[in-house]
């Protein structure tokens, strides 16, 4: 158990109790009576007794009573004491640990196919929301672009980066250009551009002055590659198992879970409550916490993974009675995976 922090003001009964009652109701979703705690925990007290510690617990706020003749729920400081300080990890079993590993073997090492399978693993295990997003896009470095043909004035442009992140777009012209001068461009693009920050080639897509400098390219083939290199610098954020909020209890009402499903449309926002504001280790969101408006009844779990200096994340959404003692060795361990994959160890 960890010392200081919210858990100092306890007394060691009260840690027990508070311990117990978060437990139990990560289990059952129900109000915890202190006639439950005394049977299924063998503390040795007393329902009285377990009644006046857990009224103590509540006037400090650790725990709240829904209805006068309920159980107590843990608030989100009961939360906070327990995951910071009074839980203790669960181990990952050598089957779990083994499942992570062949699902990794199943796909080709490209950076977004495997970011996106991770989303599929973290739901497949835990059961809850599995999300994973990759480097923002702008602090990579171009390698390489690609340009084919794809039909009557369409081409297909594929931009790479020296990580390993891939952005595909298609290209709609009023023109035609042969396939030998689409590859004559690639090369000459790839021999000049190749290194550059991601942000200094959108600049240059931005400015066909510069660009038509570098490049020697007029007309026609200056445009065609403004349009190719004007990439969004995004990121890419995967989810999976949205449908695994709906077996929860808290958002069994139509009203609540539509507010989850609403708030997890937006990506880019998805994607800043991920992010942990410390890559150490992981990092735990709870219900107010994650600031995000619809998701006040969810906890997120995340932890960073490198792709050589590039920083991503993943992690997982479920309600804030998700099994934290679980959930967050199993996102430790997934994205030191990744990162032993991607070669960011």
């Amino acid at each position: 158990m960890k010392k200081g922090g919210l858990a100092s003001e306890l007394t060691e009964r009260q840690r027990k109790i508070l311990e117990s009652v978060i437990h139990c109701y990560t289990l059952t979703a129900e109000p915890v009576g202190s006639r439950t705690i005394a049977r299924k925990y063998g503390l040795g007290l007393s329902p009285a007794t377990i009644r006046n510690v857990m009224a103590d617990l509540e006037e400090m706020g650790y725990l709240y009573q829904p209805h006068t003749s309920a159980g107590r729920v843990p608030t989100e400081k009961g939360y906070r004491v327990y995951v910071d300080e009074l839980m203790e990890e669960s181990e990952l079993t050598p089957e779990e640990k083994r499942l992570i590993r062949s699902e990794y073997e199943k796909i080709k090492h490209e950076v977004d196919r495997i970011i996106e399978h991770t989303s599929r693993i973290l739901s497949l295990i835990s059961r809850y929301i599995g999300v994973a997003a990759t480097p923002p896009l702008r602090e990579g470095a171009f390698k390489r672009l690609e340009l084919i043909s794809v039909g009557a004035n369409t081409v297909l442009s594929v931009i790479i980066t020296f990580s390993g992140i891939v952005r595909n777009k298609l290209i709609s012209l009023d023109f035609e250009l042969p396939d030998k001068v689409l590859n004559r461009i690639a090369v000459l693009i790839n021999e000049r551009l190749s290194g550059l920050p991601i942000s200094r080639i959108r600049e240059l897509a931005q400015n066909p002055v510069e660009l038509r400098r570098m490049l020697d390219l007029e007309g026609r083939e200056i445009d065609l590659v403004r349009y190719a290199l004007d990439i969004e610098p995004d990121v890419q954020v995967y989810l999976d198992g949205q449908a695994n909020i709906l077996s929860q209890p808290e958002f069994s009402s139509i009203e609540r879970s539509e507010r989850v499903f609403r708030a997890l449309e937006k990506k880019d926002r998805i994607w800043r409550i991920l992010f942990p504001k410390s890559s150490s280790d992981v990092e735990v969101k709870i219900g107010s916490e994650v600031k995000c408006e619809g998701m006040e009844e969810c906890s997120v779990v995340s932890a960073t993974y490198k792709v050589g200096d590039l920083t991503g994340t993943i992690g997982i959404i479920g309600p804030k009675r998700m099994v934290y003692p679980k959930i967050i060795p199993l996102v430790r361990y997934t994205a030191q995976i990744v990162s032993s994959i991607l070669g960011g160890e």
